[in-house]
């Protein structure tokens, strides 16, 4: 009878779920129609974990047995409203009811699905002219139902094709939203469903449903519901060939074209305004087709499968490499790089090819910098060096220190890094980042797809924890010591010596540099003054000769000392997983011998210690004190410049002083290269996880959860008891990986370990006893958080709230001297 009520009260309100029928109610409508799907779903999930955890707690022994057709009656009654509610132009209704169609799908599937899917497939239809406006939140609603539908059951295997081909219009470069939104569909997809399928080869590759599970035990429900219709192996395979067929002849082909149209029409990128989220979308679904495209594990290369899997993969790696070999689309340089990251990262063993196509440009002049440079334009140089840099992102040690040939000769010449153009510039420091971080840092690489070759397990299956298909990328010693530690050589020790000689110089030449302006007569003198002073040869351009002037050099020794500074930022970001933790004092480079000045073994630690030459290993173990001394030097050099010199304005350059303050930080508080807003990314995963999980697994995941945490086998992950449970229900990890990805696992495990280097920063920051570190926080004090310049200031001090909060009790003397100041007002100038 409640439930006959509670329909009556839906159905009094059904006029306020029409699209157009919106106002101050619809939030609150909205809320109490999610509220009263929600807990209808969560007490099917409590059913279901009583199930199988063989106990209902003692909080949850008031829910009554589920009844089965009064559960049949709501569902096929609610689902109409949520149906109507979709299309609503008030966003929250539409929100909600796509949530609401989420989890009544997740609990009854073969009865919903045939019911949601053709009328979303409407809204995709191309002659629904009216109905253009609804694809988004269809296919966004589709996202959210793809696993309820998928597994255990494939309902919505036989409508794949028809969703793959009718969302294809959906990637439309002038229409963010919805290309977003299509690209997630496809990422969606592609995380569960490979793009060659084998056939099934028995009847266990057709699972019951999770409530035809419930119904068997027969212990925590009553009633029956009719059971659904068993789709035989026979008809199973039929729906999976024509999906493969159709993923590999067409749709594979036509995604590519429409990733790189997209690349095409992107727009000029404008200074400060925020960055196009389409980059990020292409580079995600890129990064799921290509997993998708990987070996399918368990079959010989001979396999029909495997063959048909492999000549696909190449296929689209070809188009990939010559869309880019006869293309440059300059404005999407950001997705371009994530497309070719992605590529590589599936398949390092293309590295080679890849950097021959955008590296050797074929002339039969052997010096690889002096030929890029002459045969294409600047711009089109930083494009393919900013794809250089994609493809070594995550491409393995192992394949980058054999390719390092090609890369060295453009990370170590003047030419590139002190390039006229800013973008050649960029470029180039941006290479060397990502040539180290991918040869020097530890993350996870060549993902293998979730659903493995579907041989063992259906298509949709959970991936566990166990890390089975997560391998991670350790740095080989060959690498630190052909790689990571001759390019730290050329880049930070030689660029701090030239940066402190060339203001050394430029100071004790203000006697000589009145002389010589007073009596320069020409445009060679004052270039002669600038070498002089920078202690740097200046690359000549056509504007040095006939209208030079001190501005212009001036200007010129600016970028100079700012590319030297990016170089040395760059380069520390991205070999900070090799950096010793354990930095010494920089005269004496002797181990400090007080328990509490040395962090315990970490990892980074034995990976130094096993390089041969002893060395290399103190180089890598002191460079970061090297460099807190070269901070300190600099700033103090800075202001050393008599303020009759021209160069004393340098210490007022609020981009010197921002990387130099981006230094300091990647110094001290930095362990890690790569995941630099780690903490939003979390944030980022756990609320995607969030969304995609329905209440059913959510709710039987924390019971399960609980459930071990109070028997006697808590430290095992899995439980022993007699159940009638057709299949692996029993497992922690089965529950906590049914909704998430191998991808999204490989995050999480990534997420936590840069978590881990943010905790071992902070350690570092108060056990190691450095007076280089305290001095160096002190010069960020007394001479940029008190600096004339607001803008330096504000900087400065926003940089100082984040790294003194590590310090500790280290940043007593530095309160205890500003507490002096304050009392001195004569001292106190800026503040």
């Amino acid at each position: 009878p409640g439930a006959v009520d509670m329909m009556l009260l839906f159905q009094s309100l059904r006029t306020y779920f029409y699209p157009s029928n919106t106002g101050h109610w619809t939030h609150l409508q909205a809320n109490f129609f999610l509220t009263y799907v929600l807990q209808l779903c969560r007490h099917v999930g409590h059913s279901l974990a009583s199930t199988v955890t063989a106990n209902t707690p003692v909080s949850l022994r008031y829910l009554p047995a589920l009844h089965f057709p009064t559960l049949q009656y709501l569902v096929t009654n609610l689902l109409p409203f949520a149906l109507e509610g979709l299309y609503s132009k008030h966003p929250h209704l539409s929100q909600y009811s796509s949530a609401c169609i989420k989890n009544l799908v997740a609990v009854y599937p073969s009865v919903c699905g045939p019911i949601v899917l053709p009328f979303l497939l409407a809204a995709l239809d191309p002659s629904a002219v009216s109905q253009a406006h609804q694809a988004p939140i269809a296919m966004q609603t589709i996202s959210g139902c793809f696993r309820g539908l998928m597994y255990p059951q494939p309902v919505l295997l036989p409508y794949l094709p028809d969703i793959l081909r009718l969302s294809l219009p959906g990637i439309e470069p002038s229409d963010v939203m919805k290309t977003s939104i299509t690209l997630n569909l496809y990422c969606t997809i592609l995380a569960w469903v490979p793009t060659t399928l084998r056939d099934a080869t028995n009847k266990d590759s057709v699972l019951p449903s999770y409530l035809e599970v419930l119904q068997a035990s027969n212990q925590y429900c009553v009633g029956a519901i009719p059971s659904a219709t068993t789709v035989s192996v026979d008809t199973l395979n039929a729906q999976m060939s024509e999906l493969s067929e159709y993923m590999s002849s067409e749709w594979c082909n036509a995604l590519i074209s429409r990733l790189f149209a997209v690349l095409e029409a992107q727009e000029v990128v404008v200074e400060g305004a925020k960055p196009s989220p389409l980059d990020g979308a292409v580079g995600q679904v890129a990064s799921y087709l290509f997993q998708a495209l990987r070996p399918l594990p368990g079959l010989s290369e001979q396999d029909s499968a495997q063959q048909k899997q492999t000549a696909l993969r190449l296929n689209v790696q070809t188009q990939v490499r010559k869309f880019f070999n006869t293309t440059t689309p300059l404005n999407g340089v950001k997705g371009s790089a994530k497309l070719v990251e992605a590529m590589v990262t599936s398949d390092p063993s293309i590295l080679h090819a890849v950097l021959t196509d955008l590296l050797v440009t074929g002339t039969t002049n052997t010096d690889i910098v002096t030929s890029l440079l002459h045969a294409y334009s600047a711009d089109k140089v930083a494009f393919k060096l900013r794809l250089a840099g994609g493809a070594c992102r995550a491409a393995t040690s192992t394949y980058i220190t054999p390719e390092i040939h090609l890369l060295q000769p453009i990370l170590t010449s003047a030419l590139f890094y002190n390039h006229d153009e800013k973008i050649v510039r960029t470029a180039t420091n941006k290479l060397l980042k990502d040539v180290l971080k991918g040869s020097s840092s530890l993350y996870p690489t060549a993902l293998e797809p979730v659903y493995g070759s579907n041989a063992e397990k259906v298509v949709g299956y959970p991936q566990t924890h166990s890390g089975e298909n997560i391998k991670w990328h350790v740095p080989s010693s060959e690498s630190l010591q052909k790689v990571t530690i001759p390019l730290l050589r050329n880049v930070v020790t030689d660029s701090i010596a030239d940066l402190l000689q060339s203001i050394t110089d430029a100071s004790n030449t203000v006697a000589a540099t009145a002389s010589v302006a007073s009596t320069a007569s020409s445009n060679e003198d004052l270039t002669q003054l600038t070498a002089m002073a920078l202690g740097t040869p200046v690359v000549a351009t056509a504007a040095s000769t006939g209208s030079t002037n001190a501005t212009t050099l001036f200007k010129k020794a600016e970028e100079l000392i700012v590319s030297k500074l990016n170089r040395i930022e760059k380069a520390l970001r991205g070999a900070a997983e090799v950096l010793g933790d354990n930095y010494h004092e920089q005269n004496t480079h002797q181990e400090v011998s007080s328990k509490e000045g040395k962090l315990l073994s970490t990892g980074r630690e034995t990976l130094i210690e096993s390089l041969m030459d002893p060395e290399d290993s103190l180089f890598l173990t002191n460079l970061r004190s090297d460099v807190l001394v070269f901070l300190n030097t600099f700033q103090d050099t800075l202001h050393s410049v008599p303020s009759t010199h021209p160069y004393s304005a340098l210490k007022n350059n609020i981009t010197i002083q921002s990387l130099w303050l981006n230094i300091f930080n990647h110094v001290v508080n930095r362990r890690m290269a790569c995941l630099k807003d780690v903490d939003n990314l979390k944030k980022y995963m756990k609320y995607s996880l969030k969304v995609g999980r329905s209440s059913i697994s959510n709710v039987v995941y924390h019971r399960v959860k609980a459930h071990l945490l109070t028997t006697t086998a808590s430290n095992s992950t899995s439980m022993d008891v007699e159940t009638t449970v057709p299949h692996t229900l029993l497992s922690l990890d089965y529950w906590r990986a049914h909704d998430q990805s191998s991808s999204g696992i490989a995050c999480m495990a990534w997420i936590k370990y840069i978590q881990r280097c943010k905790s071992l920063a902070s350690q570092a920051l108060r056990t190691i006893h450095s007076s280089i570190t305290t001095t160096t926080l002190s010069t960020l004090v007394h001479r940029l958080c008190m600096h004339e310049y607001d803008q330096i200031r504000h900087v400065a001090l926003k940089q100082f709230d984040h790294i003194s909060a590590h310090f500790g009790a280290k940043n007593v003397p530095i309160i205890q001297h500003v507490l002096q100041l304050l009392q001195k007002q004569s001292d106190l100038q800026y503040w």
